[in-house]
């Protein structure tokens, strides 16, 4: 479930894999290694604001078109 806070929506880990059509073990690798979006820790739970998913994969769709990856 999102959860909203001023304007800014927020992701889970499992509705952002489903987002990005991934398993929500490899969103989790990614958040390990630094590779995926900013995310936020609350407890033991990974939360990822909308506004920093977009940006990530904005990102990550420039080096696709350049041919330069991004981490």
């Amino acid at each position: 479930m999102s959860v909203r806070h001023d304007d800014e929506t927020w992701l889970t880990s499992v509705e952002l894999a489903a987002r990005l059509q991934i398993s929500a073990r490899t969103l989790d690798s990614w958040a390990t290694t630094g590779t995926g979006p900013r995310h936020a820790r609350l407890g033991r739970h990974r939360r990822y604001r909308l506004a920093d998913i977009r940006t990530w994969e904005s990102q990550r769709l420039d080096a696709t078109v350049t041919g330069h990856p991004t981490r």
